[in-house]
């Protein structure tokens, strides 16, 4: 399994440094080294049913955004479903419970960010059963945003 992630997530950083050269990167110096910047950001929580910020969570990026955006490659773990439906992790009145989502439209604050790969190899990308995995997919794509890994 760890090795089929880090296959898939070798893959999404290939596309992303072949798009990268396409808008001039990744840099070239004087003596012909090519480097290429990576920023990866861990555990990000866009918003959840315990509260959702303004803006579609671009609020809660906008002081690591030029990071993001400075980079050749820019890679979170997002820590959630991007779904419209609910949780289906938690019993109804369960209290040491945390299943964490977001709705799929929280999913333009990565590219707006300069985020453009997603780890979802994670204990909480699941939250919303194989619903929630599918629509956070379909959030991705439509934000044009790569996916890695299997959620759950």
């Amino acid at each position: 399994m760890k090795r089929l992630t880090l296959a898939c997530a070798a893959a999404a950083i290939v596309c992303c440094l072949a798009a990268a050269a396409g808008r001039g990167g990744p840099s070239a110096s004087a003596a012909g080294i090519r480097t290429v910047t990576i920023a990866w950001g861990g555990d990000t929580v866009l918003g959840s049913t315990y509260g959702l910020p303004p803006e579609q969570g671009r609020s809660l990026l906008v002081h690591v955004a030029p990071l993001f955006r400075a980079a050749d490659i820019g890679f979170v773990n997002l820590e959630e479903a991007l779904s419209d439906g609910s949780a289906e992790k938690c019993a109804a009145g369960s209290t040491n419970c945390f299943a964490f989502g977001a709705p799929m439209s929280y999913a333009s604050a990565l590219p707006a960010s300069g985020i453009r790969i997603v780890n979802l190899a994670n204990n909480h990308a699941a939250d919303y059963g194989t619903a929630g995995e599918a629509s956070t997919l379909m959030a991705l794509r439509r934000a044009g945003r790569a996916g890695t890994g299997k959620p759950g």
